[in-house]
């Protein structure tokens, strides 16, 4: 397995750092303005996400075909006088923590944070703050803790708010855990002027995976088990599988090897997309069933 280096900081309001494709996402969905690069604090939902994906995928095959919307697969559009399901999943790595996967951790971090923002935001009597929050790598998050965390974290950030144009940093010294839990490690809050909405974040850094064969073989035997079901509504059906970059667990580039390596694959077509350079390859089937575009 090769692993590539990769510091991922999240994104800020100026100098920020975001794969192409997720700003597409973002575009497209009114969650950003390019020209004033602002933000809202709604995330976009799964669906909203998929789309995106799904359109930038047919851009790139040169299909000008508007895909609608299904369930179980998740897009339905016509090609070729065919009527083509496309069923959409994403690709983690594989590690674990404490035995929950790493993608589990991430999103309940990101959770909290969001939870957070949208309670401050609600105030309405508070400037809009650019924060990063730095979680510690020990203490075991679990959902039941997501509501409680979030409220702690807002009061930190108000107790803390810096003066107009400035910032402050916020460490923890694990003197007060039951108003400064363990989980953050340190909190950075800018209050700048030109900020017109709230943005909060949870800066990561990882690695990049080269090599990964086994993981998305994994995610293709997973869906390759539901294709009855998917074609009850479609006469072909295709699979996109995306590593979507926005964290760590799905921080992916693949290498010559997971490119030609012949899966076990019974879609009429299969794609795999990685966000980072929004760039994609055809997955290879072992039994040859995979066309090229037409």
């Amino acid at each position: 397995m090769q692993w590539e280096p990769k510091r991922r900081f999240g994104s800020r309001v100026r100098g920020h750092v975001r794969s192409p494709l997720d700003c597409k996402r973002r575009v497209a969905a009114g969650f950003w303005s390019p020209d004033r690069r602002r933000y809202a604090f709604r995330k976009m939902d799964k669906k909203e996400e998929e789309i995106v994906f799904v359109k930038e995928l047919f851009k790139k095959l040169g299909i000008k075909t508007e895909p609608s919307n299904s369930e179980c697969p998740d897009f339905i559009f016509k090609h070729n006088k065919v009527k083509v399901g496309i069923e959409v999943t994403r690709i983690f790595k594989n590690r674990k923590i404490e035995g929950r996967p790493l993608h589990a951790l991430e999103s309940e971090r990101d959770s909290i944070v969001k939870i957070a923002m949208q309670s401050y935001t609600e105030l309405e009597k508070f400037p809009a703050l650019d924060v990063a929050v730095f979680f510690g790598s020990y203490p075991k998050l679990t959902k039941a803790q997501r509501y409680d965390l979030a409220k702690k974290l807002k009061d930190l950030i108000i107790q803390n708010l810096p003066g107009k144009d400035s910032t402050v940093r916020v460490n923890n010294n694990f003197e007060d855990l039951e108003n400064f839990p363990e989980y953050f490690d340190s909190i950075r809050i800018s209050n700048f002027s030109f900020l017109t909405k709230n943005y909060w974040q949870v800066p990561v850094a990882g690695f990049v995976q080269k090599n990964f064969i086994q993981e998305l073989q994994d995610i293709i035997n997973v869906k390759n088990t539901k294709l009855d079901s998917y074609k009850e509504k479609c006469e072909e059906c295709w699979l996109l599988v995306v590593a979507d970059s926005n964290f760590p667990s799905s921080f992916f580039d693949p290498d010559i090897e997971t490119k030609n390596y012949k899966y076990k694959c019974n879609f009429e077509k299969a794609f795999c997309m990685w966000d980072w350079y929004g760039d994609y390859f055809e997955i290879q089937n072992q039994t040859m069933h995979n066309k090229s575009i037409k």
